[in-house]
């Protein structure tokens, strides 16, 4: 009993999905298996009024029905084949409607209009579910003006009514009651049974949904502890930060006034430095026609240039310590202090004998080979134009007549070295319109250009070479845009310093 009870039920199901696919969505489905369910109530409804026609041997009005029922089951295989639900409601609605008012236009006044109504509610019902308000608004005006046509016009449509008697009019209409009833609680019980399935699965919507939210809510607890967690570790973490940041800004007032303090010494220092440097004026005293270029590579230099006059002898020199900067600076304060010390005694008329004289006070000193100068030095008897020459790996250049001449230094520096020789002595006779260059390392060592190659000596000749006849002040401009040029935004590496003069006789 029990598989035979569920064999049908599987059956029905089968049925009632008749048409439904997998991308239809719900309200889709429901309306698709109110159709089915409507249809297969109105089916065995046809088939039953159709049967008992029969039996009473009314065989033209049991057509009716089994028409109906024959059109039923035609419409659900089409439905069934091409899935245009569309087109299968029209007509499902269409052939209930027709039913009750092909019986009233059949049987005449011996059906009883109560009874076509009862019928026709069913399709618009139907309407409502499935085809919606407004479709349903329309079919009722159709509907209601076909059963106005059929009351008014009926008698004059049929020429003849079917005689009847009165009990079985009377079990017309009960049957038709029953009918409409049993399709009505067919209808209710497929929106109960729908209202069911409906509420399982909101009940399974919500049970899931209840599993996520305490799965969330868990997840957010946990969340909010760790939260807490980093919250408490941020504080401590800032906490810190303050205090380190506090420690900074302390360690950067120090810096800074650490700062602000070697700055102060080195703008003392370098005031101290250009005190004893030789003024301009002073040498404008003694010469006519020279320029002077001095580019410390910081705000204290390493090199230094000198020029003093007593007498007849007029003596300068340019001078590059061991260094640059403040150490620089302060072996250039020493080495002016020595070197103006010893040029002013007037037995010392070789500038050979003044090197050995500087070079004997820093051994003195005992700072080592690590610490002196490397110098040109040069003394003009102005009364004779003869200049002596002495250098510590230093050269002088003298271009006279279109002729470059180089004389080089020796290779000994003013300071302590392993072998002690003697700075030799050069004697050179100046002639009129002379042009004397004496220069520190800083310029032919500078880098730059296209590859990053020194200046080299050979390219520092060939400049002076190049310029020599023009006037001093526009020589010192080209020598300066021709550095800048080959520089090229690098950094300028070391002190750089040349003396030039123009001699007079």
């Amino acid at each position: 009993m029990k598989v035979s009870k569920t064999r049908i039920n599987f059956l029905i199901q089968i049925l009632i999905q008749i048409g439904l696919e997998n991308s239809d969505s719900d309200q889709i489905k429901f309306q698709k298996k109110f159709h089915n369910t409507l249809g297969y109530l109105m089916g065995l409804g046809g088939l039953l009024f159709g049967g008992v026609c029969a039996l009473l041997h009314l065989y033209i009005v049991s057509y009716i029905p089994l028409i109906y029922v024959a059109l039923l089951i035609l419409n659900f295989i089409y439905f069934h084949l091409f899935k245009n639900f569309k087109v299968a409601c029209f007509i499902q609605i269409f052939l209930t409607t027709l039913v009750p008012l092909s019986f009233y236009l059949t049987f005449g006044q011996a059906i009883p209009g109560g009874m076509i109504i009862l019928w026709i509610l069913l399709p618009l019902i139907y309407s409502i579910a499935v085809a919606g308000l407004k479709n349903t608004v329309n079919w009722f005006i159709f509907v209601s003006i076909f059963y106005l046509i059929t009351v008014f016009f009926g008698d004059s449509i049929t020429s003849a009514s079917i005689d009847v008697k009165q009990n079985i009019v009377d079990l017309f209409f009960d049957l038709n009651a029953i009918m409409i009833s049993g399709i009505l609680i067919g209808i209710i019980i497929f929106f109960i049974r729908n209202g069911e399935k409906e509420h399982e699965k909101l009940q399974q919507l919500t049970a899931s949904l209840e599993k996520i939210v305490e799965k969330r809510t868990f997840q957010l607890q946990e969340n909010v502890e760790e939260l807490k967690v980093t919250e408490e570790e941020l504080l401590q973490n800032n906490e810190e930060l303050v205090s380190l940041n506090e420690n900074i800004e302390e360690q950067k007032r120090k810096i800074q006034k650490i700062h602000d303090n070697l700055n102060e010494s080195i703008n003392v220092a370098k005031t101290i430095q250009e005190a004893l440097l030789t003024k301009d004026e002073v040498i404008d005293s003694f010469l006519d026609d020279y320029f002077i270029l001095f580019e410390p590579k910081d705000q204290v230099s390493g090199d230094f240039y000198y020029l003093n006059k007593t007498g007849n002898k007029l003596a300068f020199t340019v001078a590059d310590c061991t260094g640059h900067g403040v150490p620089g600076g302060f072996l250039t304060a020493l080495s002016i202090s020595y070197f103006h010390e010893i040029v002013r005694k007037k037995d010392i008329d070789r500038p050979a004998q003044a090197l050995e004289l500087l070079r004997n006070r820093f051994i003195e000193l005992g700072l080592g080979m690590h610490f002196g100068l490397d110098m040109a030095l040069c003394m003009i008897d102005t009364q004779t134009n003869v200049m002596h020459f002495s250098g510590a790996f230093n050269s002088l250049i003298i271009v006279r007549d279109n002729e470059l001449m180089e004389f080089k230094g020796d290779k000994i520096p003013v300071s302590f070295y392993f072998t002690e020789e003697n700075f030799s002595n050069q004697e050179i006779k100046l002639k009129n319109n002379d042009i004397i260059y004496l220069f520190s390392d800083g310029y032919k060592d500078q880098f730059g250009g296209d590859r990053n190659r020194k200046f080299s000596s050979k390219r520092f000749k060939e400049l002076l070479f190049e310029i020599h006849k023009k006037p001093m002040c526009l020589q010192k401009e080209i020598i300066i845009d021709t550095l800048y040029n080959w520089r090229n935004g690098l950094e300028q590496l070391d002190d750089i310093t040349i003396l030039s003069i123009r001699w007079k006789m």
